[in-house]
């Protein structure tokens, strides 16, 4: 890969990053404000989650369509014709051709599929992760202020998200994970037969505490 065709890619990933990182994340605060999820919003209000789910979906739209028009790349105005990607100069784009400033072949250092594939994962992760922060700070923010009840102790899992934030349910959901597993291994071993290895290992352990 050409120095010039290695500072296209990067141009094109990290704008595509953030165009994605943006959609990705408004997607899952209007699926989160949707699901009653409170654990994962942003802001802590539902109605205002929407507005800012909105606001990142169509600003992730914008910035990657007319972000040449400020951003310098493989785009400059004059070298971009219609239907090709080569002889493309380092500058900005014009108004005139932004629909094709993006149509950047991956061999002139466009993204292929595996790139846009990659590229979704890390978004989708980086989305999950500022809502379940950013919910988690605001959750426990609006506790002091008795804004939301912990009514937890009867829900977990993804409904437990309605409730707390995300790091408390994941705590809640593995404590009651862990007591469910003892509980069907005693269950197992109970109505195992006796020659079963799980009757051997708990005439073991019971041997060993007498």
């Amino acid at each position: 890969m050409s120095a010039e065709t290695g500072n296209a890619f990067d141009a094109m990933f990290r704008d595509y990053l953030v165009f994605a990182s943006l959609v990705s994340t408004g997607v899952l605060q209007m699926g989160a404000s949707i699901g009653g999820a409170r654990g994962l919003w942003i802001v802590p209000h539902q109605k205002a989650t929407r507005v800012l789910a909105t606001m990142l979906i169509a600003a992730g739209i914008l910035y990657f369509i007319f972000g040449p028009l400020w951003i310098e790349g493989p785009w400059e105005a004059g070298s971009v014709h219609n239907n090709t990607s080569e002889g493309r100069e380092w500058g900005r784009a014009s108004l005139a051709k932004i629909s094709d400033a993006r149509a950047l072949n991956d061999i002139h250092g466009g993204l292929d599929g595996n790139d846009q594939a990659l590229i979704y994962v890390i978004s989708m992760a980086l989305a999950f992760i500022v809502s379940a922060v950013a919910g988690s700070i605001q959750m426990r923010i609006n506790k002091r202020h008795h804004v939301y009840s912990s009514a937890t102790k009867n829900v977990e899992g993804l409904d437990a998200l309605a409730h707390t934030d995300y790091l408390e349910a994941l705590a809640l959901s593995t404590v009651r994970m862990k007591r469910r597993l003892r509980s069907d291994i005693r269950s197992m071993m109970l109505s195992s037969p006796s020659w079963s290895f799980l009757k051997i290992v708990e005439r073991i352990r019971q041997s060993r505490r007498i």
